[in-house]
């Protein structure tokens, strides 16, 4: 708690100030010889791209999850996908962010490309981002329908051969506004 004592004649007025530096981002109370009040402290602005914090795996189907959002383009998460059939999903958490788009960095073999579908969830719904072909081993970026409070996403990808092949996701980010 910080403290200082101020003398002040009668009419005289004197500024006092004090600097805090808040731990988290909440509301905190004030109280000065008896007036009280609050200050809200609001946590930094987040600059730039920015990982998932953790993933769900509904189906337990999917392998090295973690890795699909580790910063590291030389890891990867998968999953095996039958012939014919939708993977399916991987969830990507993240604290409620307002975002605008996302980008992910996949991996196809070179000559079948795999079909992705990504969702971001808003409002209380999934909403479809883009359902189709994506550059092999780049960045794809995709913007979402206006600013939104999102909290996660969720990536599949489709298997159009004859055989069981895995697909694999490098990378997958978010884009605070």
């Amino acid at each position: 708690m910080a403290e200082q004592i101020v003398e002040l004649a009668p009419g005289e007025s004197k500024i006092v100030s004090f600097e805090a530096t808040p731990s988290e981002a909440k509301t905190y109370q004030v109280s000065v010889n008896g007036l009280s009040g609050s200050f809200v402290a609001t946590p930094s602005p987040v600059v730039g791209w920015v990982s998932p914090t953790s993933h769900r795996d509904p189906s337990g189907k999917w392998f090295w999850e973690e890795k699909a959002y580790d910063n590291d383009l030389a890891t990867v998460g998968g999953v095996w996908i039958d012939p014919g059939e939708w993977s399916p999903y991987l969830e990507l958490l993240i604290n409620e962010t307002f975002i605008d788009k996302i980008r992910f960095f996949g991996w196809w073999s070179v000559e079948i490309p795999f079909p992705i579908d990504v969702d971001v969830y808003y409002g209380g719904v999934w909403h479809d981002v883009y359902e189709g072909a994506y550059a092999h081993l780049s960045w794809v970026e995709k913007s979402i329908a206006g600013v939104q409070l999102v909290s996660k996403a969720r990536v599949r990808f489709y298997n159009d051969v004859l055989v069981r092949r895995p697909a694999s996701l490098y990378e997958f980010q978010f884009y605070p506004v």
